[in-house]
């Protein structure tokens, strides 16, 4: 998750350290978003979080999880 309030060019020196050691990054980025965390109150109607569910569009937008989930897509996807 990237946190708004990180610089954003320390993101790009721990992606150039973990390229050298020749790990794989995932280029998608997730939002540390407050969305996560309302899902759990009882007075909501629109579900964000569920493995049964599929996600709410409205909470879905700027989330990049449909992003991350295409990119987990296209590398688990035999070509």
């Amino acid at each position: 998750m990237v946190d708004g309030r990180e610089r954003n060019d320390l993101y790009g020196i721990y992606e150039e350290v973990i390229a050298e050691m020749g790990f794989p990054v995932l280029s998608t980025r997730l939002p540390d978003s407050k969305k996560f965390r309302r899902d759990l109150s009882e007075e909501r109607k629109s579900v964000f979080r569920s493995t049964i569910f599929p996600m709410d569009t409205a909470l879905l937008k700027g989330s990049g999880i449909r992003e991350f989930s295409e990119e987990i897509s296209d590398i688990i996807r035999p070509q």
